[in-house]
Parts: C-alpha cells; sequence; structure tokens
C-alpha cells in the first residue's frame, strides 16, 4: 500500500513539473504558437515518460494554451489575430495586482535585488545611448535590456507569492519575450516609439513596493505595462 502511494505522489511529482516545464516554454516562446507537438517530442525533451506529459498536456488544454488540430495532433494555441489588444487590457490588469500582492510580501534583499537588476539596465541603456548616437547597432544591446528587464519582471512575480495569479498572468501574456525583443527591434526609430527607454519607471515602482504601499505599486504597473503593450500592438490594430 505504501509503495503504491509513494508512486503516485511520484507521478504527480513529476506531472506537475512537466506541466510547469511546459506552460514556461509556452510563455518564452522556446514552444511557438501554433506548433505542432506530440508527446514523444515533448517526453523527450523533458527526460521524462510519457504518462507525466499526458497529464501535463492535458492541464495546458484545459488552461487554452494547447490545442487539438485533430483526432491524434495537438498544436500550441494560437492567438487570434484581432485579440491581442484585448489580452495587453488583460495582462495590464493582472501586472498591476502582481504589484499590489509584491508590496505586501517583498522582502528587503528581494528588494535589494529588484534594485540591482535597474543598475544593470542603467549600465545597458547607457551603452545603447552611445552607440546609437554613433551610428552604430544597438540590437544585441537591447536584447539584452530586455533580458534584463524580463528577470525583473520574474523578481517581482516572485516577490507576489501568488502562485494562481502567476498561472493566470502566463495564459494572458499579449507577447511572449522573442516578439517583445523583435518589435521592440523594429521600432527603435519611429518618432513616437520610446518603449526601449521606459523601463526607468520601474525605479518608481520599487520605491512604491519599498514604501509599502500597495494601491501605488498596482497604479505604476498597470499604466506602465498598459503604455508598453500599447506602444508593441499599435501596428496590430484593426484600421
Amino acid at each position: 500500500m505504501m509503495v503504491k502511494v509513494l508512486g503516485e505522489l511520484k507521478n504527480e511529482s513529476l506531472a506537475d513539473r512537466a506541466y510547469e516545464a511546459l506552460r514556461e516554454a509556452i510563455a518564452v516562446g522556446e514552444l511557438e504558437r501554433g506548433a505542432r507537438i506530440t508527446e514523444r517530442g515533448l517526453a523527450a525533451m523533458l527526460s521524462v515518460s510519457a504518462t507525466p506529459i499526458r497529464e501535463a498536456l492535458r492541464r495546458l488544454e484545459q488552461d487554452g494554451l494547447v490545442e487539438r488540430a485533430g483526432p491524434k495532433t495537438l498544436r500550441i494555441a494560437k492567438m487570434p489575430p484581432s485579440t491581442p489588444q484585448e489580452m495587453a487590457e488583460v495582462e495590464s490588469a493582472l501586472r498591476g495586482l502582481v504589484a499590489r500582492f509584491a508590496a505586501g510580501k517583498a522582502t528587503d534583499r528581494q528588494l535589494d535585488e529588484l534594485d540591482a537588476l535597474l543598475d544593470r539596465a542603467d549600465e545597458i541603456a547607457v551603452s545603447i545611448a552611445q552607440r546609437r548616437e554613433a551610428g552604430l547597432p544597438v540590437e544585441s544591446q537591447v536584447r539584452a535590456l530586455m533580458s534584463v528587464l524580463r528577470s525583473f519582471d520574474a523578481a517581482i512575480e516572485a516577490c507576489c507569492g501568488n502562485p494562481a495569479l502567476i498561472r493566470l498572468l502566463v495564459q494572458a501574456r499579449a507577447f511572449t519575450p522573442q516578439e517583445r525583443i523583435q518589435r521592440t527591434i523594429e521600432r527603435l526609430d519611429d518618432a513616437g516609439f520610446h518603449g526601449a527607454d521606459r523601463y526607468t519607471e520601474h525605479r518608481r515602482l520599487v520605491q512604491a513596493l519599498r514604501a509599502r504601499d500597495a494601491a501605488g505599486a498596482e497604479e505604476l504597473a498597470r499604466g506602465h505595462v498598459a503604455q508598453a503593450l500599447a506602444d508593441l500592438t499599435a501596428d496590430t490594430r484593426q484600421p
């Protein structure tokens, strides 16, 4: 009896871990929207058997992140082209809640980590400005900056301490990190686009978190994300 229970716990743990790993792979674009997937291929990717993969896929299908393209065919769910703005509004609201919860739970060590990430972002931003002034390419620097900011977002999500909310956020992201980077690079020279330097607003957010100002943190996060996503979705809007 004990062996059976331990086996069930082990399988459940593997299924949970497979689910989390696949969900993150979808969120960051490693598994692209519309890509066909198989249990065998995913099992090989995660070095597990097909059983936990099957359970993970069932949950991802319930989440709307995986869909059936045929009786035996699965693929990563596509986002209809008419929905980026709606998803951006949802993501903005959820990120506001993440910041609100983080204001009440973030430790001093976590807040120091956020400041350290922004210090690194400052250094990269200076490099971007210098290279642009000199007429040099900045794509690699922009990628580095966006990577640091993704780490910043992940750190705030860790401060939030609400796994259910983070699961909703993963499902509601309007763009994968790769899509954000590409769109930012493509629009760097647009007169009305200033997404690459808006990261400085994160300093005010950290100040609100340190002050335990939940309402202020939520307002700052929502406003920042809403404007940033508006920049990125501008060229997808219907005429």
